[in-house]
């Protein structure tokens, strides 16, 4: 918590991460959220029941993931039953409205990808918002991944599975022209199916992924392990 009354509150030392990080404050030394470096990115991957422990990726320190995981944890919602029996939904509304748990996640994925995509891609609907926060914090465009039906065409579609139902996505059919690399983002990765549905879009309308990037990772579902056997990264803030 930072001391209000100080005139040094919430400041650092150069080169030291902002004690008031954990508030999802930026210090001037240019540290963001969450204790993230600007200039820094973090390898994916999350340690069951814990956090994304970053770790060093091509010669670059790894991201500060305790610090995010706590806001993240502090502010997801467990509700039994919803959308149907025996399905627990976490719902992530609370996270997304505290700014700064909000901008620690925004910030966070999009350190972990700059100068690896061009474009973030949302899968609809929670996925919106966290493509809009992180295309913003890393100046990337964003293409929505939509329901079937909600597009002007043309379009390409797919059809996936889920762990209580089936559903079909789309996307404009020229979203990646000229601009190919892009992550895809969602709040939960469950079974996979929707995401990886997602991939196959991508790719099929000529873009390039660069990963997948979820909030939380509901690891027995095994959506990793699916993800991984297509050859797909996947990048996680908190494995439960």
């Amino acid at each position: 918590m930072v001391d209000r009354g100080r005139p040094d509150a919430g400041r650092a030392r150069p080169g030291a991460v902002d004690p008031g990080a954990e508030r999802g404050g930026v210090d001037r030394g240019g540290v963001d959220r969450g204790g993230v470096d600007r200039g820094r990115v973090g390898r994916g991957g999350a340690e069951p029941g814990g956090v994304d422990r970053g770790g060093a990726e091509r010669g670059r320190p790894g991201l500060a993931g305790p610090d995010v995981a706590a806001l993240i944890m502090a502010r997801i919602r467990d509700v039994p039953d919803h959308p149907t029996p025996g399905v627990l939904f976490r719902d992530i509304a609370p996270l997304l409205a505290d700014p700064e748990a909000f901008g620690a996640v925004a910030d966070t994925i999009a350190a972990r990808y700059r100068g690896m995509a061009d474009l973030v891609a949302g899968v609809e609907a929670r996925g919106f918002l966290l493509a809009g926060a992180v295309g913003y914090a890393g100046r990337l465009g964003v293409v929505p991944v939509r329901k079937a039906g909600k597009l002007p065409g043309p379009t390409v579609a797919a059809s996936y599975t889920l762990e209580y139902g089936a559903a079909t996505i789309e996307l404009p059919a020229t979203a990646f022209d000229g601009v190919r690399r892009t992550v895809v983002v969602d709040d939960v990765l469950a079974t996979g199916g929707t995401l990886l549905a997602a991939v196959d879009l991508i790719r099929r309308a000529g873009g390039e992924v660069a990963g997948v990037s979820v909030i939380l990772d509901l690891a027995d579902l095994g959506g990793r392990a699916r993800l991984a056997a297509h050859g797909i990264e996947v990048h996680t803030l908190v494995t439960l």
